[in-house]
């Protein structure tokens, strides 16, 4: 009997575990796909802990590609705005952050290829559920 309850308690244990990893994981990223300069890009973010990570990417390595977002989490009852960007050939990341404990209430993110760009807006991402 005693040796019944101690299988069950580390198994209670372990499935414990299993579930704390899960909600620590990386979701797996969202993309959607836009027309830019003639060329098929994806647009993709990803939440990761604290972070975003938002992509630009397209199937030639030598056309310039760019990346930019603009987000707000609340902190504390204060909404606080965030920014990134970057560029390059192919294909860029670039990310944005919040503290822990606090929220991410909009994100817009512009895409681009060459010199044109697409920006997906925050009723976009938050109907992919990224927010």
């Amino acid at each position: 009997m005693k040796l019944n309850k101690r299988i069950a308690a580390m198994g209670a244990a372990v499935m414990m575990m299993v579930s704390m990893s899960a909600l620590n994981a990386s979701a797996d990223p969202i993309n959607i796909t836009k027309t830019i300069s003639g060329y098929s890009t994806t647009c993709s973010a990803e939440r990761s802990g604290n972070s975003i990570y938002v992509s630009t990417s397209i199937s030639s390595n030598s056309v310039a590609t760019t990346v930019s977002v603009s987000a707000t989490y609340k902190h504390n009852g204060v909404y606080v705005p965030v920014g990134n960007g970057n560029g390059g050939p192919g294909g860029c990341t670039t990310p944005v952050s919040k503290p822990s404990g606090s929220t991410w209430d909009s994100i817009s993110t512009t895409h681009g290829v060459s010199s044109s760009s697409k920006t997906i807006t925050n009723a976009e991402w938050k109907n992919k559920g990224l927010i």
